[in-house]
């Protein structure tokens, strides 16, 4: 897991937790579109209230 400058996955990656961490996340972005497994959202962390 990676914070970025943006919320795309080409963008700088500014910090990663060290080994296993717990997070915390206020609220998501929209974003890069991400793929994976047949599903597609720009939602980055769905199910997770709108900054």
């Amino acid at each position: 897991m990676s914070t970025r400058q943006q919320p795309t996955a080409d963008s700088a990656r500014v910090a990663s937790p060290p080994g296993p961490a717990s997070v915390r996340v206020a609220c998501r972005v929209h974003g890069g579109l991400v793929e994976y497994d047949g599903y597609s959202n720009d939602a980055w962390l769905p199910g997770v209230p709108t900054c």
